[in-house]
Order: C-alpha cells, then structure tokens, then sequence
C-alpha cells in the first residue's frame, strides 16, 4: 500500500472517530428518578443523596426547609425545549402548598462545553409562578465540574461519572426577594442524539473504500 493511500486512511478514519465521540459526548437530557416525599423536611438532604431535592430559606428564619422530588413525564430536564408545569418534576409539597419546576421560552440550554444556562427555569407554588431563573437575579449558569459534590455553599456546578449519574447544584431565589434556595437534581444523562445511521454508513464506506482502493493499487503495480 503506498504512503498517500495509508495517509488518507489514517485521515478518514480520524474523520469518523472525531464525528463518532463528538455526539456520543452530547447531552440532551437530564433524566430525574423517583419520587418526591411531602412534606417539608427540617434541616437539609445530603449534597451525595441519590435523588433531587430542594432547600430554601427565608430571610425571616434561618432554618432550611428541605423538599425531595422526583421525575415527571418527561422525567427531567429536555435542554432547548420548554416543559409545560409537572413535566420536569412531579408535584411536590412545599409549605404544604403544591409546588413544581418547568422552563418556559426555548427551555434550559447546554453549550457546547456542557454549562447548562437555567435562566428559563420557573417554580409554581400554589398557583403562582415564580421566576427562579433569569428574574432572581442569581447567575443562571451551571458549568460542568470536576466532582459538584465538593463545590462551595452556594456555588452553581454539576458532574457526571462514567456511568452517566450526575449530580446538579443550582442555587437561586425561592419564593420571596431575599430567599435562598438550592436546587439539587440527581439522576442520569442521556445522549443528545444516538449516533445517526449516517455516520455508521460512512465508517463501512469507508471500509469499503480503502478495500477498493488498495485493490485498484495493487493491480495497477
């Protein structure tokens, strides 16, 4: 084989495996198991619990409240997609009222080095929608961290290990101007999309192109 054929094979196939890890590194959702536990919880949930939780605190009292809540119909966060109200959480009990999360505008997003903007994100407690995103004056964004579960109080970051579990903190406004709240959502990530049949088409034809080629070589030598 010459050294021009070896090097556009080395190329192609660095070329597919490039496309391959690119989207097999995507995300697109965050998955959120299990169910929420009413009612509220004095004190809060361990930052390593394996399911999402909120705290909040009102400037009035010092104490934290701690709620547990689990996935929706959706089961969790869609990036770049608006959820209408209990489809990113199911109902829970806070303050004895009904509260839940959903996005509005074009959803919550992920860039393309996995910091999730949560300025869309909105709580509905009793009826009344409350703007916990871009309106609470917290920052919205969630950067991608080596291990969140060692983050500062009140530090925004989220990880994820090999087998996909996460761990997100993102701290905002609760109910009230000068509340404190810590959203905590645990659960799995999903790919963005699965690695579309175009891009298996082009590894086999590729395959099949350096076996065309060398044998086009070979015969003309």
């Amino acid at each position: 084989m010459c050294y021009s054929l070896k090097k556009q094979m080395l190329l192609s196939i660095a070329l597919y495996f490039s496309i391959f890890s690119a989207n097999a590194a995507g995300i697109d959702m965050l998955t959120i198991p299990g169910e929420f536990q009413p009612p509220g919880i004095v004190g809060t949930f361990p930052n390593d619990a394996e399911f999402s939780w909120i705290k909040h605190r009102s400037p009035t009292n010092t104490t934290y409240f701690s709620w547990n809540f689990g996935g929706g119909t959706d089961s969790g966060i869609v990036f770049d997609q608006p959820q209408a109200f209990k489809e990113m959480t199911d109902v829970f009990i806070m303050f004895n009222q009904p509260a839940g999360f959903y996005s509005v505008n074009s959803g919550l997003s992920i860039d393309a080095g996995q910091t999730i903007d949560m300025s869309n994100l909105r709580m509905r407690q009793a009826g009344n929608d409350i703007d916990v995103g871009g309106g609470s004056g917290y920052d919205t964004l969630v950067p991608l961290v080596d291990d969140a579960l060692l983050l500062a109080e009140g530090q925004n970051g989220w990880s994820m290990d090999a087998s996909g579990s996460y761990h997100l903190f993102y701290n905002t406004r609760g109910i009230c101007a000068d509340c404190e709240m810590t959203v905590h959502l645990y659960g799995t990530a999903v790919s963005a999309v699965p690695l579309p049949a175009s891009v298996w088409l082009l590894g086999s034809g590729l395959i099949g192109l350096f076996g065309f080629s060398w044998r086009r070589n070979k015969q003309l030598v």
